[in-house]
């Protein structure tokens, strides 16, 4: 069984030689029938879609390609070994790809088992299981409409913490710390770090025992709300979250904290009245910068926080990012992604990737 699961995966991911043809021939025909829709669930007449076991193969039976109906329907027939991709374009829509990447290896609509198990045995004890012949899979996806892209300010940080156990103040218009650990001169977000220190008696990068903690505040009555596919995150669209960012909801996550044992494994709590847990999100709106006349907010400014919030949670003498030539700790780093709409009270985030309030080194942002 192995050494055919190798074989086929190979099949999918390179350029298929005419040396192995003979093990196409023993792939699975796959019958995939895949609806279009938008996100009202109305069907999707005419989306020019693909389907394949990779983007990389060039033989015909490894790939399909079509239109959907007029019931937004496209059934797509190919051989595959555990698991198919699917490619869109239509006119007015951001692109969809599922396999979703940056999220899973494949979305779990499209993938299968290639191999049939007998009942009686347990399956790490059978050898060389026989391969299905056919397949058939039925799943939706759902693209996202163009609608107004506007300019915003987006930036990818990843940047250093220069204190702990304090707030610190983070411009977002000047990308850049408030004085006087940068240029900044308005607290659009506060960041507050309480890392770990590394065991000095442990090599290899072992942290200490306890749990080290990012705290991210948008200041008095700004906030976050999370973002899952229940709430509108798309993992498959090229444009992951929706349009508008809500106008309420943002008191239930005032503070977002990140708890953290290791360097890798977080959890995400709210703080309020009583901390409690909640499962992770993919990304967040946040409101901030906000004014209060008789207490009904007037003014306020949004964004959002796309894809996840990375956290390294050690102090450290020398920079995880930073200018080592400082010669200044670091107390933790931070990585995100954030989109800030200056216009305020307008909950528009679809951003035009081609019009970045940040002029130079934020140009690579492709992501609405």
């Amino acid at each position: 069984m192995n050494k055919a699961l190798n074989v086929a995966l190979v099949i999918c991911m390179l350029w298929v030689s005419p040396a192995l043809g003979s093990v196409i021939d023993e792939l699975p025909v796959v019958t995939a029938t895949i609806s279009f829709q938008n996100e009202v669930g109305d069907p999707l007449k005419g989306v020019k879609a693909r389907a394949g076991c990779s983007s990389f193969t060039r033989d015909a039976v490894l790939r399909d390609s079509g239109v959907s109906n007029a019931d937004g329907i496209r059934i797509f027939k190919l051989k595959a070994l555990t698991g198919i991709g699917v490619w869109t374009d239509k006119d007015g829509y951001y692109q969809s790809i599922a396999p979703a990447r940056n999220d899973h290896p494949f979305d779990e609509r499209f993938r299968f088992d290639p191999f049939i198990y007998r009942d009686d045995v347990p399956r790490i004890a059978q050898k060389d299981p026989p391969m299905k012949e056919e397949v058939k899979l039925e799943a939706s996806i759902t693209l996202r409409e163009i609608k107004n892209p506007i300019p915003l300010f987006v930036k990818r940080v990843r940047m250093d913490i220069p204190a702990r156990d304090i707030w610190l103040d983070y411009d977002m218009e000047a990308g850049e710390w408030v004085k006087p650990y940068g240029q900044g001169v308005r607290a659009d977000m506060r960041i507050r770090s309480a890392p770990k220190r590394l065991d000095p008696k442990v090599p290899h990068g072992v942290l200490l025992p306890g749990v080290a903690s990012l705290e991210i505040d948008f200041g008095k009555h700004g906030g976050l709300i999370r973002v899952t596919k229940e709430n509108g995150w798309l993992a498959v669209s090229e444009m992951k979250m929706p349009h508008l960012a809500p106008e309420a909801g943002y008191e239930q996550l005032p503070i977002l904290k990140i708890e953290q044992t290791t360097f890798e494994d977080s959890s995400e709590s709210v703080k309020a009245n009583d901390s409690y847990f909640l499962p992770k999100a993919n990304g967040y709106f946040f409101r901030t910068r906000v004014k209060r006349e008789g207490g009904k907010i007037v003014s306020a400014n949004y964004g959002k926080l796309m894809g996840r919030i990375n956290y390294v949670p050690v102090q450290r003498d020398g920079a995880w990012w930073g200018d080592e030539k400082k010669n200044a700790p670091a107390f933790g780093s931070i990585e995100f992604t954030y989109y800030l709409n200056p216009a305020a009270n307008d909950l528009n985030l679809e951003f035009d990737v081609k019009k970045n309030l940040f002029k130079r080194s934020e140009q690579w942002i492709r992501q609405p």
